[in-house]
């Protein structure tokens, strides 16, 4: 079966299939503070280690989810000034 999600974690962690990938880090989410930990560990990924050792096969990037706040704050700000039939308009 295709993943359609570039997150790679959670079926590493999960499935038998890729048990040879695995590493404790996989399946987890972690802090900024938590993923430089990470990294010093294990090193930066990169696509070269990806394609020599088997077993880093899919220790090619750290995905990143960047969360503020500030944009959908914005947003109901604008919407409760001007109400949300107006914004539908635009």
């Amino acid at each position: 079966m295709a993943e359609t999600d570039s997150m790679a974690s959670l079926p590493i962690a999960t499935r038998p299939e890729h048990i040879a990938h695995r590493r404790d880090y996989h399946g987890h989410v972690f802090t900024l503070r938590e993923i430089k930990e990470i990294v010093a560990t294990f090193g930066m990924p990169d696509g070269r280690s990806a394609r020599t050792e088997p077993s880093r096969r899919y220790g090619r990037f750290i995905e990143v989810q960047v969360w503020d706040e500030r944009p959908i704050q914005n947003f109901l700000n604008v919407e409760m000034s001007i109400g949300p039939a107006a914004l539908r308009k635009s």
